[in-house]
């Protein structure tokens, strides 16, 4: 496996790292850990000669800092995980676009950002930069925060389900990770209300769409159970995006896992994605799985 990991030094970023215990990640991986300043050279006097940006004498200060943060993180990563061959990279600019192009270069499996991964200017001239990154990743992204939990504490995921390709990928990547023993995986599926509004179409839902549910909710618990988790199914009534929140603060939940595209055929009635919503509001660790 292939993971790469925005660290940025932050409170955020440290939190971050910390989750990673309870991720059910490999043993065994190569991790790119690669911090980005938020760089916006000021623009040169009149006849001065331009150089290329990482050239001037700040933007190298800035890439030095960024290298030290980058290899401290490898540092505190090799303790927590002495299986995991350890990369760093350092680079100036927009956070997002530096990281979403290392991620086209290198091809990782999966990219693991904070919640806030960018620095103080970053947030005065950027938007989230974990949003765009889960909008715009080729790969599963993790927005990770830690979980004030006991670490002995049984690792709770809840899972998006709706028999969407996202969602039955969402299963799957559960099902491949190495849980400890006892893992509590809640398998969530979400009709949703606001289609109520459009004349005869619940009645359809709810005499053709619950069957199929339960189906796919059942295919999805075996597949669990085979990956050793202890299993429970839900469907619940309401809007996935405020549910699946809901639900993992409920369980302390340590993450929920969704599909990049999890748009059921109610969903479709909807504007907006459930999966940045949900890797939004959550006050757990979100994966969005591709």
């Amino acid at each position: 496996m292939k993971i790469l990991i925005a660290y940025d030094g932050s409170e955020d970023a440290d939190a971050a790292l910390a989750s990673l215990s309870r991720a059910g990640l490999p043993r065994v991986a190569e991790v790119l850990v690669v911090s980005v300043e938020a760089f916006i050279p000021m623009m040169p006097p009149p006849g001065a000669m331009i150089v290329g940006m990482e050239q001037s004498p700040l933007a190298a200060t800035f890439l030095d800092e960024k290298r030290e943060i980058a290899r401290a993180a490898c540092q505190r990563l090799q303790q927590q995980f002495p299986g995991w061959k350890l990369h760093d990279a350092a680079g100036l600019g927009s956070p997002a676009s530096f990281l979403l192009a290392k991620a086209d270069e290198w091809q990782p499996n999966l990219i693991v950002v904070g919640s806030h991964v960018h620095s103080v200017l970053g947030r005065l001239i950027l938007g989230s930069v974990s949003q765009q990154i889960v909008s715009e990743a080729h790969c599963s992204v993790r927005v990770a925060r830690e979980q004030a939990r006991d670490e002995h504490s049984p690792v709770c995921l809840v899972i998006g389900v709706d028999g969407s390709p996202g969602s039955e990928a969402a299963v799957r990547a559960v099902a491949s990770r190495v849980w400890p023993p006892g893992a509590e995986a809640h398998l969530v599926a979400v009709v949703d209300d606001v289609i109520e509004e459009v004349q005869g179409y619940a009645e359809t839902v709810n005499r053709q769409g619950w069957p199929w549910l339960m189906d796919t909710l059942e295919a999805a618990e075996k597949t669990l159970l085979a990956a050793g988790l202890l299993v429970s199914p839900h469907i619940e009534k309401g809007d996935p995006k405020q549910i699946l929140p809901k639900e993992a603060l409920a369980r302390k939940a340590d993450c929920i896992f969704v599909g990049a595209r999890s748009l059921t055929r109610w969903e479709r009635f909807r504007l907006g994605s459930v999966s940045n919503a949900v890797a939004s509001r959550a006050r757990c660790s979100v994966e969005v799985v591709r």
